[in-house]
């Protein structure tokens, strides 16, 4: 007798076993394929016009049923299909960076609930079987303030250095660099120390001269492994960026990013994301450069007299800016009902340092007027005392 487990494991297998039927129609159609193949005859070669004839129908007619069933079914190609590589070779930027995909990276995984950093419970979700849930919400903002900042220095000319000293991270601050065109640096080894502190002995005076050894900006993603650098870059106060877990006090970095540490694809993001951000900024500076250049080398050519004429404009437009914000300025009080009178009085009550005048419709008053008599007026009691003792001196001492 066959046991009840045993029994139904045979008759598993019994209804998973193909049939006798489909496998011989499958052979049947393995054979007709092979046949198909072996009596197939290549087209007759075109040795007449009307044979150039038919090819030509015969391909308007392929083209048009191409044309009439590609727009039905999946569009999805190569180009467009994510891929496990695209976080290091193709990363989104923060337009199109979303919450979906930041999750998908482990991004809100943090350590146990105890270890929790106190300083760390803004950016806390909740807990969740013993570990602490990052708030991606967080992160996702931080993130974005985080790129405009290296937009914004990579715009401005400066050299951004990305830092991750694990072996995993070695791709990704390396890939990071190269997108940022000549403006960004990384290391992927151990932080050597003295790198900043101890320059002179390590580069040399000749090099110190000619390279620029502090970066505008670090990126760390792993911030809690390299502590030297963290002092380092604390004493020449240098702007950090920096990967910031449940377990790391985020006040040692300038911008922190809530996120986990630990995880290759969200540091592959986090880098992607800033790195693109920088080469945006890299363009911008790059375009700059390139109207300033084209701009310097057109007023050379130019003659004096349309120098000098292009200054007065400038000048003039200037003075109508300038006029505009003060009548705009009066507009606004005037609609609030604010007496300016008033508002004077209250500022020289409260010796504020704003010029009321420049509130006023009247003319600025002259450099004579205003606070410089009440000066003359109480430095002249001191002066006149001054002015008795030195010639009562003289009194009391005999004229030779």
């Amino acid at each position: 007798m066959i046991p009840a487990c045993r029994a139904h494991s045979v008759r598993r297998f019994s209804i998973c076993r193909p049939r006798q039927s489909v496998v011989s129609s499958l052979d049947h159609k393995i054979k007709e394929h092979l046949v198909k193949a072996a009596d197939y005859e290549p087209p007759p070669p075109l040795e007449s016009p009307q044979h150039w004839e038919q090819f030509q129908s015969r391909r308007t007619q392929t083209k048009a049923l191409l044309d009439l069933f590609s727009t039905y079914g999946s569009n999805q190609l190569p180009e467009n299909t994510w891929s496990p590589r695209d976080g290091l070779l193709n990363p989104p930027d923060q337009t199109n960076l979303t919450l979906s995909a930041l999750m998908a990276a482990g991004a809100h995984y943090g350590h146990a609930s105890s270890r929790l950093q106190p300083n760390f419970l803004p950016y806390a979700y909740g807990t969740r079987a013993g570990i602490t849930i990052i708030d991606l919400d967080q992160t996702m903002s931080h993130l974005r303030r985080a790129a405009n900042v290296v937009r914004s220095v990579a715009a401005d000319g400066g050299q951004i250095l990305f830092v991750g000293t694990r072996p995993d991270l070695h791709p990704i601050v390396k890939r990071a660099a190269e997108r940022m065109q000549g403006h960004g640096f990384y290391v992927a080894d151990r932080w050597m120390p003295g790198i900043l502190s101890n320059r002179e002995a390590m580069f040399g005076d000749s090099e110190l001269e000619q390279f620029q050894i502090e970066p505008d900006l670090v990126i760390l993603l792993n911030p809690i492994q390299t502590p030297t650098a963290m002092k380092e870059f604390a004493l020449f106060n240098i702007p950090t960026i920096g990967l910031i877990d449940t377990n790391v006090d985020p006040r040692i970095v300038l911008y922190p990013i809530p996120a986990n540490d630990e995880s290759t694809r969200t540091a592959e993001l986090v880098a992607g994301v800033l790195s693109v951000a920088g080469r945006e900024g890299v363009a911008l500076y790059k375009e700059r450069r390139t109207e300033h250049l084209e701009w310097s080398t057109y007023a050379e050519q130019m003659p004096e007299e349309d120098l000098d004429k292009l200054a007065d404009d400038l000048q003039k437009e200037v003075d109508d800016i300038r006029a505009s914000r003060k009548d705009a300025k009066l507009d606004i009080f005037k609609a609030a009902g604010v007496d300016i009178e008033e508002m004077k009085a209250l500022m020289a009550e409260n010796d504020l340092e704003i010029n009321p005048d420049e509130y006023d419709e009247s003319e600025e008053p002259d450099e004579d007027d205003g606070d410089y008599e009440v000066e003359e007026k109480e430095d002249e009691p001191v002066h006149r005392k001054e002015h008795e003792t030195i010639t009562q001196k003289p009194s009391s001492t005999p004229n030779p």
